[in-house]
């Protein structure tokens, strides 16, 4: 959701760090811009700082939303949530020095996309409902590695060994931790996948779309359609006529009733999207003032607060396969992140939310 990510030339790289061109490109980072200049030492660690507290803000969303989801439906959850970021996504644009305008060329693609990108974030809440809070993040966290298949396939780009062995391993990380054809296989972990598969498609078109059009652009049309669908399954699901006894968390979690929130849970609900804006608003200062090939890796801090959230709240203690999966997905991002920068085509993931700088 990022656009017009230049990366220096060889002059350029060349210069002094703390040297800026006034005249170089401008990267448009979730509707804010930011200089494609490479940063000073100094810039890195505030990047890094904003990047670990952004991503930090961010897991407390799925705290909220894994406690809410025993008591209402993900759709009213996302109805809220959506129209509480459209305000702020509007002000970013409003405020940002990208393209402030609203139309679109190609409507129907950016509704094909945020229709995607519901399907990846709904996925990723009916996980949480039964999953581990540290599993089902450590599987969303193979989308970049989706991201590098769907590239050979729609973009014919080519891979080598190395990107390939990577991807290996990372998916070998995903069997670990899900633990198919065994007793305690979670059928969850299928939801955690489909969140991988269908955001790493959607940041696959948005390299397409960001060609004419913003990061605030596209996330505010995202957001819309959010709304609308999760609006419109109100009256399909939401007199929870589908729902049964004893239905499998996730499954529960998606048929539930719509009901009217006591005050503390609508609160929470209206603050996940102040949550997103502020940790929105820190992902783009992160990699405004940082390098992307140097404050990337950092994202990976989300399994980190996955694990302890789940820990502190949950109760949940990862198991050894938990871990040993997580430390191969993480190597297989990290080396492929490491490919993409060396081709000056850098791939930037967050947790379920994977953002494509290659680019756009």
């Amino acid at each position: 959701m990022r656009r017009d990510d230049v990366m220096p030339s060889r002059g350029e790289a060349e210069a002094p760090r703390a040297k800026i061109d006034a005249n170089a490109p401008k990267a448009d980072v979730d509707g804010f811009e930011a200089d494609s200049a490479i940063a000073s030492d100094t810039q890195n660690a505030q990047g890094i700082f904003f990047l670990v507290v952004g991503i930090a803000v961010f897991s407390l969303q799925d705290i909220l939303i894994k406690q809410l989801s025993s008591t209402y439906s993900v759709h009213q959850i996302v109805l809220l949530r959506s129209l509480v970021s459209i305000p702020f996504l509007l002000l970013v644009m409003r405020f940002s020095r990208g393209p402030k305008r609203l139309t679109t060329s190609r409507p129907l693609l950016h509704v094909l996309r945020g229709a995607m990108l519901f399907v990846a974030y709904t996925s990723f809440y009916l996980a949480l409902a039964a999953m581990a809070l540290a599993d089902a993040v450590a599987i969303a966290f193979s989308a970049p590695l989706i991201i590098t298949v769907l590239s050979v396939i729609f973009f014919a780009e080519k891979v080598g060994v190395k990107r390939w062995a990577a991807i290996g391993v990372g998916y070998l990380g995903v069997i670990i931790i899900a633990r198919p054809g065994t007793g305690v296989f979670e059928p969850a972990a299928l939801l955690a996948v489909l969140c991988a598969l269908t955001y790493g498609a959607s940041q696959v078109m948005a390299r397409y779309l960001g060609r004419e059009d913003s990061g605030g652009q596209m996330a505010l049309y995202v957001s819309v359609i959010y709304t609308l669908i999760s609006g419109g399954l109100y009256f399909v699901l939401g007199d929870g006529g589908w729902m049964t006894p004893g239905s499998h968390p996730s499954l529960a979690f998606l048929l539930r009733a719509w009901t009217m929130p006591t005050p503390i849970d609508l609160a929470a609900m209206l603050a996940l999207g102040i949550i997103s804006g502020i940790g929105m608003y820190c992902l783009s200062e992160a990699y405004r003032r940082g390098e992307a090939s140097v404050v990337t890796p950092f994202e990976y801090t989300g399994l980190i607060w996955a694990t302890l959230f789940g820990f502190l709240i949950f109760a949940e203690i990862p198991s050894w396969s938990t871990v040993l999966g997580m430390a191969l997905i993480v190597l297989a991002g990290l080396g492929v992140i490491y490919r993409e920068n060396r081709r000056d085509r850098p791939i930037v993931t967050r947790r379920g939310r994977l953002r494509l700088r290659s680019g756009l």
